[in-house]
């Protein structure tokens, strides 16, 4: 039985019940012109359905196709795991990747295989999110709209009333209603947004559909006939049948498309392919998924930010590893503030910037380097951010910039504050004090593992200036502590509001804190 059924017999069957027998069958035939003329004979068919009962098996079948959209995720979210399981293994056999001395030419080759397809089966993983999102939002506004119409008819057995009206267009206007468990679990994982063009045409056909019922609610105050109001609310029900059909059409793309890339991940043998380190030719698969390729590719600065995080994802360095979970935390982010050695590395600002391109609200970046990036790389970022409505601010300094900021002459309010500087006690201590007060949700502490009880020798060795001294510092600070973990766990003692979420001990470390 199809949406536009259950609304045909729904509709019809409450109001044709108020006429005579000729009056029925002479609107019978009217609505069933209206609707499709197909569903005049289901009319006689099935004339007796229970409101309630469709209303129950609609709802029951949007929550089974949510279980189906959080497990097809999951199973891709373990096929990712699986691949970084591999890189660590392999690590563990033949040491760091990253030095000559240990890896032959041929192991360093099997390496970069592992990591190469690593990151192509993230790519999968995230487009597969970023389908599931969509394909959830998109059947929560056909089936919240399908059962409110049905409960209607069912309370009042009249035509819709001028409150109905506004609760329709209540439900018109909601990307998501009933689902909010499901998306609470969709958001522990996190997920960009690669179809953020396709979601504001969403919103804007949305906005359509809500000032098309606006005006026939104010053309319903005019009318007093009983059949015109009849008339009327056939329009009404029309716009709205052809609205959810819409939908459903493009449901069925996304159910189509997701399934694809779930049976690439179905048909690929992970333990045979990270061992014969063969390549996963990702480019003639999302030929064949054209609406992916089409997503991406469509988009060129979305497919710049794109190139940028993967580069910097695979390019080693004391957090490439951790970009994936830097970004991950930005989809729930509207700004951010980065504390930081050199601005020469822009990978966490592309990393952010990537992570929240979804968000449809502007958002900030703020950055506080104490080296300017080159001019190449500042004028790139003012681009993408623009491009992406991240209103961009990087202040460039010193070694002592954190200290001669003057926390007036920047924003004071931040969802994450990544604390990325000189990783000693007294720079991890000192920015925790000074800005970690500005973060309202999360901040990130880099090289945790590395630095846990050692400073950076950068700092030390005057590598970016001047040998450092800790001078700068207050003098109250203790000169004999090193490392990051003295400075987080004395912020945790001397603010309680905050505790500490996820701590990763693979690449130089991160710690990532969470207000509560």
């Amino acid at each position: 039985m199809t949406i536009s059924s259950y609304i045909y017999l729904v509709v019809a069957s409450p109001l044709l019940t108020l006429f005579s027998s000729t009056v029925r069958n002479t609107l019978g035939v009217y609505l069933g012109v209206i609707f499709n003329r197909k569903f005049s004979n289901f009319l006689k068919k099935n004339f007796t359905g229970s409101p309630v009962e469709t209303a129950k098996q609609i709802e029951q079948n949007v929550n089974d196709a949510y279980k189906i959209a959080v497990d097809n995720v999951e199973a891709a979210s373990i096929s990712e795991k699986k691949a970084f399981a591999k890189i660590l293994e392999f690590k563990k056999k033949y040491g760091d990747s990253e030095s000559d001395q240990v890896l032959s030419l041929k192991k360093r080759q099997k390496y970069d295989n592992l990591m190469e397809n690593y990151n192509k089966r993230k790519m999968i993983l995230e487009i597969t999110k970023n389908l599931v999102l969509q394909d959830l939002k998109t059947k929560t506004i056909i089936g919240e709209l399908v059962v409110k119409m049905l409960h209607l008819y069912d309370t009042d057995k009249k035509q819709l009333k001028e409150d109905d009206v506004k609760t329709l267009v209540t439900v018109s206007e909601q990307p998501k209603l009933f689902n909010d468990q499901v998306f609470k679990i969709m958001s522990s994982q996190e997920f960009v947004n690669n179809l953020r063009n396709e979601l504001i045409k969403n919103n804007e056909d949305r906005l359509i559909l809500t000032k098309k019922i606006d005006s026939l609610k104010l053309k319903d105050a005019n009318y007093d006939n009983e059949r015109a109001r009849l008339i009327i609310l056939n329009e009404k029900i029309e716009s709205l049948e052809k609205k959810i059909m819409d939908a459903e059409e493009n449901v069925n793309s996304n159910i189509q498309t997701v399934g694809g890339l779930m049976g690439i991940s179905e048909q690929t043998d992970y333990e045979s392919l990270f061992s014969s380190f063969g390549e996963l030719d990702l480019e003639s698969n999302f030929e064949l998924q054209g609406k992916c390729k089409k997503m991406i590719e469509g988009n060129e600065s979305l497919t710049k930010l794109f190139e940028l995080y993967n580069h910097y994802s695979t390019a080693s360095s004391h957090v490439n590893e951790h970009l994936s979970t830097i970004r991950e935390y930005c989809f729930e982010c509207n700004s951010v503030l980065e504390l930081s050695i050199s601005a020469y590395n822009l990978s966490i600002f592309w990393t952010c910037v990537l992570g929240m391109a979804q968000i449809d609200e502007n958002t900030k970046y703020t950055g506080i380097f104490s080296v300017a990036p080159p001019e190449k790389d500042a004028f790139d970022a003012r681009i993408l951010a623009k491009e992406h409505n991240v209103d961009l601010n990087i202040v460039t300094g010193d070694t002592k910039i954190e200290m001669e900021i003057n926390l007036n002459s920047i924003d004071l309010n931040y969802d994450l504050v990544i604390v990325n500087s000189w990783f000693t006690y007294c720079h991890v201590k000192y920015n925790l004090n000074k800005f970690g007060k500005l973060s309202n949700k999360y901040i990130i502490v880099c090289a945790t593992k590395t630095q846990e009880h050692e400073n950076h020798s950068l700092y030390l060795d005057g590598t970016f200036g001047p040998k450092g001294d800790f001078s700068e510092f207050p003098v109250e600070y203790d000169r004999t502590k090193t490392g990051t973990a003295h400075a987080i766990s004395e912020f945790l003692q001397e603010n309680p509001q905050w505790k500490i979420k996820e701590v990763f001990e693979h690449n130089w470390g991160m710690t990532i804190l969470q207000k509560m």
